[in-house]
Parts: C-alpha cells; sequence; structure tokens
C-alpha cells in the first residue's frame, strides 16, 4: 500500500506540473494572440495599409491589412491573385516605381521611400508615401517586399494650390516690378513704417531694404508742406468709414529730387473695424504735373496777350497757309482774329 501511496502521489504530481506548464502556455498564447488582435486593430484603424508582396511578375501580393477598404478592395482581392500589387500603380507612374525598386534592389538597400500614385477600386488617382521594406533570404536573394503605404493625396494637393499661387504670385510681382506704380502696405503708426515694398521703389532711388529696415519711413520722404495735408486727408476718410482715397503730393527721392505722385489707398481694417493697415499704390505724376503747369501758364499767357491786343489800335489775323492763294482774298479762310476788328 506504501508503494502505491508513493507512486500515486508521484503521477499526480506529474500531472500537476504537466497542467502548470500548460497553464502558462495557454496564458503566454493568449496574451500572445490579445497583442496580435490588439495590433491588428491598430493597424485597420490607422491610416496606413501593409503590404507583403512577392518580388515576381506583377508582385503578386500575400498579405494586407483589412484597412485596404479605404481604396475599395476587399482584402480577397489580392491575396485570391485577382489583382497584383502593380495593378494599383498608376500607369503613368509604374516604370518610374519599377526602375527605382530595381536600383534600391541592387544597392543592397534594406529599406527606402517612394511617393506615387495609385488607382482606387472606383478608379480615383490617389497620391501615397510607401515605405518599403526588402526581405531577402539567407543567400540574399530579395524575396518580398513589405510595404507601409499612407495616403498623402491631401497634402499634394495642397502642395499644387501653393506652387499655383506662388506662380501667379511671381507672375504678379513680375508684373508690379515691371510697372510705373510702387506698391506698399504701411503700419497704421507715425510716418507709416512699411512691412511691404515692391522691388520697383528703386525709381525712386530707394531699396526695399530700406523701408523694411526702418531707415527710412515713408511719411519722412513726403515733402514737408504737403504732409499734414496728406495727414488730414487720410484722417476724414477713416472717420468716414471709407475704404480708399486718393492724394496726390510731392515726395523726395534718395537723391534730394522732388518728384509728384498720386497715391491711391486702400484702408485695412481688422474683424473690429479698428484701422490696422494701409495698401498704397504709389504712381510718378510729375511729368504730367510738368505738362498742367506748362498748360497754366500758356493760358494765363494768351489771356494777357489776347487783351492786349484787344486793346491796341492793331487787328490780328492767323490766316491758313495756302499754297495758291485764291483770286478773290476776301475769301481766304482765317483761324484767327482778334477781338477789335470791329
Amino acid at each position: 500500500m506504501d508503494g502505491g501511496s508513493e507512486d500515486y502521489e508521484a503521477l499526480n504530481l506529474n500531472f500537476q506540473t504537466a497542467g502548470s506548464k500548460n497553464n502558462v502556455r495557454g496564458e503566454s498564447l493568449h496574451a500572445a494572440l490579445e497583442k496580435e488582435e490588439t495590433l491588428r486593430m491598430m493597424i485597420n484603424n490607422s491610416h496606413v495599409v501593409l503590404f507583403l508582396w512577392k518580388n515576381e511578375d506583377k508582385w503578386p501580393v500575400e498579405f494586407v491589412s483589412e484597412n485596404v477598404a479605404k481604396l475599395g478592395y476587399a482584402v480577397e482581392y489580392f491575396t485570391s491573385g485577382k489583382i497584383m500589387y502593380k495593378d494599383l500603380i498608376y500607369s503613368s507612374d509604374l516604370k518610374e516605381v519599377e526602375e527605382e525598386f530595381e536600383k534600391k534592389v541592387k544597392s543592397g538597400a534594406s529599406a527606402f521611400s517612394m511617393e506615387y500614385r495609385i488607382i482606387t477600386k472606383t478608379g480615383d488617382i490617389r497620391w501615397i508615401n510607401e515605405r518599403t521594406f526588402i526581405q531577402r533570404d539567407t543567400g540574399g536573394k530579395v524575396t518580398h517586399f513589405q510595404g507601409v503605404m499612407l495616403d498623402i493625396t491631401r497634402r499634394k494637393k495642397g502642395e499644387e494650390e501653393l506652387e499655383k499661387t506662388l506662380k501667379m504670385q511671381k507672375v504678379l510681382t513680375t508684373a508690379v516690378n515691371n510697372s510705373p506704380a510702387v506698391i506698399f502696405l504701411w503700419r497704421n503708426e507715425k510716418y507709416w513704417p512699411a512691412i511691404f515694398v515692391s522691388d520697383n521703389v528703386v525709381q525712386f532711388g530707394y531699396t526695399v531694404d530700406d523701408f523694411l529696415s526702418q531707415t527710412i519711413q515713408y511719411g519722412r520722404i513726403i515733402h514737408p508742406d504737403d504732409l499734414k495735408r496728406v495727414e488730414e486727408e487720410l484722417g476724414r476718410s477713416i472717420q468716414k468709414g471709407e475704404v480708399s482715397f486718393n492724394s496726390e503730393y510731392r515726395i523726395f527721392t534718395k537723391a534730394g529730387d522732388m518728384l509728384w505722385v498720386n497715391e491711391r489707398t486702400f484702408i485695412q481694417r481688422d474683424i473690429d473695424g479698428k484701422v490696422a493697415c494701409f495698401q498704397g499704390i504709389v504712381l510718378d505724376i510729375t511729368r504730367r504735373k510738368k505738362v498742367e503747369k506748362a498748360l497754366r501758364k500758356s493760358l494765363k499767357t494768351q489771356k494777357m496777350l489776347k487783351s492786349i491786343i484787344n486793346k491796341s489800335p492793331a487787328v490780328a489775323f492767323l490766316r491758313k497757309n495756302i499754297e495758291n492763294l485764291p483770286a478773290d482774298l476776301e475769301n481766304w479762310p482765317v483761324d484767327y482774329i482778334s477781338e477789335n476788328v470791329m
């Protein structure tokens, strides 16, 4: 009995030990499965799609994460061989992608990134950033590619819009800088310090940096006899709630020459209605002013001469220049005759 009892206890102990080991293995397996499920859920709820494809013709897919549904496809489309990875790639990008893969394989790289376009199930074109990990066997031969795909379509569209905007900005900047109009953006402060000025301010002898560094403030290049008037005109426009105003005044160039300018100002306000800054378009009108001055002087002189002639005993005529004088000189056309002809 004693011997049988000992054998039974030993057997029972072995069963307990085996059971304990099985419990440990079971718990480890359960933990591993839970971890796998957690990772699967994290991937499928993320923006990245995972692929594993063979280094064979058209790149047949061995594994793809369930969130490939974002592209309109089911997992079975790929794992069944109905769709290969290369079928996803936009035709215009395929050659470049193949060449880049071949280049990286030959270089011995283990990973690299590419941006290219793919086609969804509905035929939409999307930009992706794909991080590729190259898998090799013990002999160094490439067997698989593991791809981590991220949709960057929104970013690409933003970049395209930015590129268009910058291109248009360049066109506009070139147009402005080739025009006689100088563009300013001034803060609503004394003497109007500039926070932007177009490059063609050089026509006044100044550089952009002269104004942006605050070495020169716009109000200080305005003729002192005109500055107060310009300030008052601007103040009245602001008080009336106007969005713009026009003014003509004199400025000094860097060399000290005086120019007449016409300034069209747009008043910019913040969301509270407070004036934040002024956008000014400044045009040199010196030549026009000189013509106007000369015309006024000419009209004044003409008026004076007319007065002198009309008070004199002499009558002034201005006849047309006719090559063959008419026989009857009384019918010779007259352009002008003084009033004292009477």
